[in-house]
């Protein structure tokens, strides 16, 4: 615009030279008329177009670290950015993660999931033996005695059903009871022996058998370890096989 033989520098123009008006170019702006001189963009703004008479904040999720920006950059996997006009992005704390690019936000492990560092992209699984019910969560727990977990990234435990069990912590299985042991109990550590008179004809029992379920020829071997173990052992009964010996039932 031209005032006389003047020219006369309007909004969204600069002048450093007195016979024309220039845009200012891509990343910078002017807001006032009658300058000599755009301006820089800030960190954390951007112009992408020429003759802004403003720059643009950067939303959230993207941030610029350099004046004169003509965009601004997305956060990076495993951190993310919730204010806009920022000029760097945060990583996620333990306990989340973020997996895609430009996010305002990381989100919590879910329930048999766990992120001991800061910056992942994605939650570590509980391994078998452990556990976690919580979102968020930095670590998973080892299963307690009289329980046990046999596949990785659960939330609980499976407590011991009777006549099986669990005597050390972080177990990934449930033992059944011996031949001549038993238990009665969930979430049991061991199983008892079975008192004399009575046997187990297979692991994993309940309860106990009066001996006399057996022929006198099967107790007589089966007396034999009353107090301790009623395992069919095949060096001794090698004549009779184990699962015959075992069978609950009257010969």
């Amino acid at each position: 615009m031209w005032q006389g033989s003047l020219p006369v520098v309007v909004r969204g123009f600069c002048s450093p030279l007195i016979s024309s008006c220039l845009f200012p170019l891509q990343g910078k702006y002017q807001s006032q008329p009658g300058q000599v001189n755009c301006i820089d963009c800030p960190v954390g703004y951007f112009s992408e177009k020429t003759g802004s008479l403003e720059c643009t904040a950067c939303p959230s999720g993207r941030f610029s670290t350099t004046p004169q920006a003509v965009a601004c950059t997305l956060c990076p996997q495993g951190s993310y950015q919730a204010s806009p006009h920022s000029t760097h992005c945060a990583l996620c704390p333990i306990g989340k993660s973020n997996a895609v690019s430009g996010q305002t936000s990381c989100y919590d492990c879910e329930p048999g999931f766990y992120n001991p560092l800061e910056g992942s992209l994605g939650c570590l699984t509980c391994q078998t033996g452990t556990h976690q019910d919580l979102f968020g969560q930095t670590a998973c727990l080892n299963c307690l005695a009289g329980s046990a977990a046999n596949t990785p990234g659960l939330a609980f435990c499976s407590t011991c059903e009777p006549g099986r069990f669990a005597n050390n912590v972080s177990s990934d299985e449930c033992t059944k009871c011996a031949p001549g042991t038993a238990n009665t109990d969930y979430g049991a550590t061991g199983c008892s022996i079975c008192q004399p008179g009575t046997f187990t004809p297979s692991p994993g029992e309940v309860l106990f058998f009066p001996s006399s379920s057996f022929i006198p020829y099967c107790f007589i071997f089966l007396s034999l370890f009353l107090k301790y173990d009623f395992s069919c052992l095949s060096e001794i009964v090698s004549s009779m096989p184990c699962w015959y010996l075992y069978r609950p039932k009257r010969c």
